[in-house]
């Protein structure tokens, strides 16, 4: 109940390079030599993400979906300031997500 109760910079490692671990896929754990090509850009410049005194509390407190630029997997840029490149319509994507949530909790 505490939001608090971890240091930001341990939540962002938790989501991004522990994340990676727990989903099994190790080369995407950071960025460098020999690792996938994965990572998000964030629009900081949003009234949400202000004032800009400290990113990493900026993210994990306030930061949402609007944030995301550009979504980039295994190199390929498969999201881009709100259009997606995966040959699927975001409509597509939408139900089928649909689909698979309630799947899911009518488990």
């Amino acid at each position: 109940g505490d939001a608090s109760a971890l240091p930001t910079i341990d939540v962002l490692k938790m989501a991004c390079h522990t994340g990676a671990h727990a989903m099994c896929v190790p080369e995407s754990d950071s960025i460098a030599v020999g690792k996938n090509a994965d990572l998000i850009l964030l629009d900081l410049t949003q009234p949400n993400m202000q004032p800009m005194h400290n990113i990493g509390k900026n993210i994990v407190y306030a930061g949402s979906k609007t944030n995301v630029l550009l979504t980039m997997i295994n190199g390929k840029i498969l999201y881009d300031k709100g259009e997606f490149s995966i040959g699927v319509t975001k409509e597509e994507i939408y139900g089928e997500a649909d689909k698979r949530i309630k799947r899911i909790f009518e488990a």
